[in-house]
């Protein structure tokens, strides 16, 4: 489903495993905030996975498209992102991370007010083609490719700082 591949683009940036060695203590500290930040979010978007195969569960045939559609406004993706891109800008880097770190921020403040933008959508929606194309049109957002590609930015800085993080961008 592409709303599955939506949600793995807002992971893209924080999952985040290992430990920091190798490098000054406050980007090791950055890295282990990232890290944390990653927990928080990994667990809630795993959580609204849950919730939402759960209430797939729960519908019935007579009515069914009107249910899902239902369940997909339910989705709470964008108060997570919140929590991110809030516990990003509460982030201190330093060095080398400052400038991909505002770059990530300014991304996620984007994907964030896109998510924002399609609040009405999602209460319009009367369709699967509908949530679809919502789904497609939050895939394909620049700064979704921008957001990634900051996380690539640091991830490089981490492997070259020798830092043993992985953060799956």
């Amino acid at each position: 489903m592409r709303f599955t591949r939506s949600i793995n683009l807002v992971v893209v940036l924080t999952l985040v495993s290992g430990g920091c060695s190798g490098t000054s203590s406050s980007t090791q500290q950055y890295f282990a905030d990232l890290a944390t930040i990653s927990t928080v979010l990994s667990t809630e978007l795993d959580d609204v996975e849950g919730a939402f195969n759960a209430g797939l569960l729960d519908i019935e045939a007579a009515g069914a498209q009107a249910q899902f559609i239902e369940l997909f406004r339910t989705l709470n993706v964008e108060a997570s992102f919140q929590r991110l891109v809030t516990a990003l800008q509460n982030l201190q880097p330093t060095g080398d991370l400052v400038g991909p770190h505002e770059q990530a921020v300014a991304a996620g403040l984007q994907v964030l007010a896109d998510y924002q933008s399609g609040a009405g959508r999602l209460d319009a929606m009367a369709s699967l083609a509908d949530i679809d194309a919502y789904a497609e049109t939050l895939s394909t957002a620049d700064a979704r490719r921008r957001f990634a590609e900051s996380c690539l930015e640091l991830q490089g800085i981490a492997t070259n700082d020798d830092i043993g993080v992985d953060l799956n961008c």
